[in-house]
């Protein structure tokens, strides 16, 4: 059997599992026969994948048939794995029912909650316990595939042993839940905004953000830019030109790349995981899991949001704005200033810090906690 063979069953395993469904981005490479990547994207299930997704559809199937419950924050579910505690959390305010996966310490008090709005689309949400094995990361990495989720893991764990909860969003556009709908995104800030005031109405104070990548443009579409400045934040690589810079330097750079793609009849771009819910009478339910190529996705799930952050000037103590000096979405910005302000760090990386510079980042977590427990 060929190896590619072999890579799309392991592929098909994984999936299955709940796996591939949050980690996984499949981008078209030399190392995949043309045949072999169209089957991969190709797959499809009525079925949810088992964890997360499943977990999440049957607490929304126990909600619904009890009638909907009145209580603004319900455990859908709880793991332990390795002394860390994860709670799938739903969160109902008015008519939206919200996924929290809330992480600290097994045993522990739930700790100052550090909200983490993650990157995507089709993003995972953090939680301690969804990780592939050793053994399929370096398979899937040899075969060209990227494993995201994976570098972050140590530096999210740090902040954890430091005693803080992490309640990371399943926000409309992660790999968990998605309508495929035009403008998806404004779904998501409400979201978020709905979360973030949830633990700030809760604990008394503005709760603190970790945000990454999408996740630093929903959040200033939630808060706004007053009401985020005022706040402490870790944001990793935000485009500080703003989305729609980002979407028309990426159609330019990737026109070529698809027109050739077209032309020869060949695969094109990177794509992903997705559990794609339908429109009912009843509200929103889910319908399939599929691949869904991210290059079409995201124009579709961003319409007109913009959001740029080079204008946000945190006044929050603990604020930090970390960017990748060769991430093509920072270049333009970082070559039109020979001055960048106090509170902006550019580490030598492309847009996956972790990757890039894992030993940084580490240092970046621990002086933000240092700086949380200071404040």
């Amino acid at each position: 059997m060929r190896r590619s063979t072999k890579l799309v069953i392991a592929l098909v395993l994984l999936a299955a599992a709940g796996v591939a469904s949050t980690l996984l981005v499949v981008d078209y490479r030399s190392k995949l026969r043309a045949k072999d990547f169209e089957k991969i994207i190709a797959m499809r299930s009525d079925e949810p994948q088992i964890g997360l997704a499943s977990d999440w559809l049957e607490c929304l199937k126990r909600q619904k048939e009890g009638g909907g419950s009145r209580a603004t924050r319900t455990i859908c579910k709880a793991s332990t794995t390795n002394g860390l505690t994860s709670e799938l959390v739903a969160l109902k305010v008015d008519d939206q029912i919200v996924p929290v996966i809330e992480n600290r310490l097994a045993g522990a008090k739930p700790g100052p909650v550090i909200v983490d709005i993650i990157g995507g689309p089709g993003g995972k949400p953090f939680a301690v316990d969804d990780a592939p094995t050793d053994k399929q990361i370096a398979e899937m990495r040899e075969a060209g595939f990227t494993i995201n989720g994976i570098d972050w893991h140590a530096s999210y764990v740090s902040l954890l042993e430091r005693g803080f909860t992490i309640a990371s969003v399943g926000y409309w556009g992660t790999g968990l839940r998605t309508l495929n709908a035009p403008d998806e995104m404004q779904l998501a800030i409400r979201e978020v905004r709905t979360v973030i005031d949830h633990y700030r109405d809760r604990d008394g104070a503005e709760p603190a953000l970790l945000t990454t990548s999408l996740g630093n443009h929903l959040a200033l579409g939630a808060m706004g830019e007053k009401r985020l400045e005022a706040m402490n934040f870790l944001a990793l690589v935000p485009v500080m030109d703003g989305l729609q810079h980002h979407l028309r330097r990426a159609e330019r750079e990737m026109a070529e790349a698809r027109n050739k793609a077209k032309a020869s009849g060949e695969p094109y771009g990177k794509w992903t995981f997705f559990h794609l819910y339908k429109e009912t009478k009843g509200g929103k339910d889910f319908d399939h899991v599929r691949m869904l190529p991210l290059h079409d996705f995201f124009p579709l799930y961003a319409g007109a949001a913009d959001f740029p952050w080079g204008a946000v000037g945190p006044i929050g103590p603990c604020s930090r704005i970390i960017l990748g000096s060769k991430d093509p979405r920072t270049r333009d910005y970082l070559a039109a200033r020979d001055d960048l302000p106090q509170f902006v760090t550019v580490l030598a990386s492309d847009h996956d810090l972790f990757a890039d510079a894992p030993q940084e980042m580490r240092a970046i977590f621990d002086r933000y906690a240092d700086c949380l427990e200071a404040h």
